[in-house]
């Protein structure tokens, strides 16, 4: 019991030098920082990922000068 009694002391007394304060403080920035930037990176990952999404559908549009074969259109219909 007495090493616990010994490492309140001790602990009581670098709390009254103010080591633990920075010591908290320098956590706290660590915790922030590495918190901030896998958040960023999260999103980053979200945003690109809905953009390759959006860019591999545009093949599914049909475009041109004349109406499109109705049987090809059938057919995208069973497709989807």
């Amino acid at each position: 019991m007495t090493r616990f009694r010994l490492s309140l002391k001790l602990l009581w007394r670098d709390a009254r030098s103010g080591e633990l304060t920075l010591l908290a403080l320098a956590l706290l920035i660590a915790v922030g920082g590495t918190t901030s930037i896998s958040l960023f990176a999260d999103r980053l990952q979200r945003t690109m990922n809905l953009q390759a999404a959006e860019f591999l559908a545009g093949d599914l549009v049909l475009a041109g000068p004349a109406p499109a074969n109705p049987q090809w259109l059938a057919k995208a219909n069973a497709y989807a």
